[in-house]
């Protein structure tokens, strides 16, 4: 019933203002330890709080990636910052790490984690841009959103890293699903650290501390760069915890 919930409250604009709104007990729900890993383990939680937020990006698609513009009229607008509100949800809920993982609490943290990296997923390779040269670009692009939604994501990530780091078989798996989701990115990308059109990239040969590894020229003059690389970084963060 969290979707129903969440539907109806984000098209009652009256539900900001009223104190008898279910929502705002969401915070005394899921930072109750026992009752979080009952509600991950025995319904799933993890994954239907972010599927409900899922539903709110796909208006926001473009070609696999989330695009914000000026244009947008403003009731969608505030549509989508007021859906952002789900994800204070998922940080209550993964706040405080169990000091006991069974079978069910790590098959259904997978199952939220992979829905949450198809958010990541979205959010990887957003707001790409190519240097400009020849005439000054009279409005910049809207970025404000995506920073903002990246914010409310880093406490989740840093949860999520926690949860792993206290469990070998969380972490294993986790670590798995992380790989997979890197690797459909690499098919379908053109963002900076990842070229699509490898056949006519050229090689560069690289060494760091011994190690040597054949790496795909990129250059930033020309090629499109964005910040916002989650996946990457949280892959990054996941071998920190395995190390």
């Amino acid at each position: 019933c969290y979707p129903i919930i969440v539907r109806q409250y984000l098209n009652d604009n009256a539900s900001l203002y009223r104190t008898d709104c279910f929502l705002k007990l969401s915070v005394q729900l899921f930072t109750t330890q026992s009752l979080a890993r009952y509600l991950i383990s025995s319904h799933n939680a993890f994954q239907t709080i972010i599927d409900s937020f899922l539903e709110y990006c796909q208006s926001k698609l473009d070609h696999g990636k989330l695009l914000f513009s000026r244009t947008t009229n403003t009731p969608i607008q505030h549509e989508f910052r007021r859906a952002q509100s789900i994800l204070y949800d998922l940080r209550y809920l993964l706040g405080v790490v169990p000091d006991h993982y069974t079978n069910e609490l790590r098959e259904n943290f997978i199952n939220g984690f992979q829905a949450f990296l198809q958010l990541l997923i979205y959010i990887h390779g957003m707001d790409k841009v190519t240097r400009q040269t020849g005439q000054h670009i009279e409005f910049d692009p809207e970025w404000e959103t995506a920073f903002n939604l990246v914010i409310k994501i880093q406490a989740i990530i840093s949860s999520i890293l926690d949860w792993c780091s206290h469990d070998k078989d969380l972490l294993l798996r986790a670590y798995e699903v992380t790989g997979l989701a890197l690797t459909e990115i690499e098919r379908t990308s053109d963002v900076s650290h990842l070229i699509k059109d490898k056949n006519n990239s050229s090689i560069v040969k690289t060494t760091v501390h011994d190690f040597k590894i054949d790496c795909f020229a990129y250059d930033v003059a020309k090629d499109p760069v964005t910040v916002h690389i989650p996946v990457v970084r949280l892959f990054a963060g996941k071998i920190y915890s395995k190390k």
